[in-house]
């Protein structure tokens, strides 16, 4: 039970954690080239936003939970509940940021989602 509670846990936090770096990165505003990334100035400005350092954090913290599940599940029955993140994140996507929910999106989720009962039932 506790490992469930583990498992959820990192799903969470790699959802809260993607969602912080998209605020972050929409106020630090739009990659033009892929070099630009590593300007000082662009570095800086994405640096400054408290939204990308919680991200980050959010995912380190997820990072210490999953090594615990590694620690007590076997990979081939814990990675498959990591595609719960695709449905928090559509749906999160959508209500939070305003995201839109096309139809072949949410088809794709619940497939997804389809594939996670199933690991669940073994």
């Amino acid at each position: 039970m506790l490992t469930s509670a583990f498992i959820a846990a990192t799903v969470v936090l790699g959802v809260a954690g993607q969602l912080l770096l998209k605020l972050g990165m929409n106020h630090a505003g739009r990659l033009g080239q892929i070099g630009q990334l590593f300007s000082a100035r662009y570095l800086a400005g994405a640096a400054s936003t408290w939204q990308i350092w919680a991200g980050l954090f959010m995912y380190f913290l997820g990072a210490l939970l999953w090594m615990v599940v590694l620690s007590r599940e076997d990979l081939t029955f814990a990675y498959p509940f990591l595609g719960l993140t695709y449905i928090l994140i559509l749906l999160c996507g959508h209500w939070i940021l305003g995201e839109p929910a096309q139809w072949w999106r949410v088809a794709g989720t619940i497939v997804v989602a389809i594939g996670v009962l199933l690991i669940a039932k073994s």
